[in-house]
């Protein structure tokens, strides 16, 4: 029988000081050809929560009426802000203390899969962990992102389904 462990990566296993939210300021500028309300920023939680719903919340803020219409350019936008920040990822970010040894632990342990559930988009999650090398430990494919489902509870039923095939 084959296991999953899933984990969460902002704040779970790496941090970056504030540089996702400046990849959220990027984009909205890509998108509405203005910079982002500094409020805005400080005030939406992100914690818990999925890229996309972020953005929709985000773009509703700044008067974006049509934010569901502009959602797939915004989410285009924001991985390519946060790759523009790859320099100042390595720079600001870090691992969190002990989590490549317990992700190596864990990729001993036989039967064992071990990959993401997170709200980001899945190519800023494999930015965030190839960053530090923490993305040889896991398995994408099976893993379930903010750009599977906006609704984070959802990404329980995406992850298992990917690992079973179903």
């Amino acid at each position: 029988m084959r296991r999953l462990v899933l984990w969460d990566v902002d704040g779970t296993l790496v941090l970056f000081g504030g540089l996702g939210r400046q990849a959220f300021a990027d984009a909205f500028v890509t998108i509405a050809g203005r910079p982002a309300s500094g409020v805005a920023l400080a005030v939406i939680e992100t914690a818990g929560r999925t890229d996309p719903e972020i953005a929709l919340e985000f773009l509703a803020m700044h008067g974006i009426a049509d934010g569901e219409a502009r959602l797939d350019a915004f989410n285009a936008a924001l991985v390519e802000a946060l790759a523009a920040k790859a320099t100042l990822l390595r720079e600001h970010g870090r691992a969190l203390p002990g989590v490549e040894q317990a992700l190596a632990a864990v990729q001993r342990l036989p039967g064992v899969v071990q990959s993401l559930l997170t709200g980001n988009l899945e190519a800023n999650a494999v930015l965030k962990l190839g960053t530090f090398g923490l993305d040889r430990y896991i398995d994408f494919e099976v893993g379930a992102y903010g750009s599977d489902h906006r609704d984070r509870p959802r990404l329980v039923e995406v992850a298992r389904g990917k690992a079973t095939g179903k």
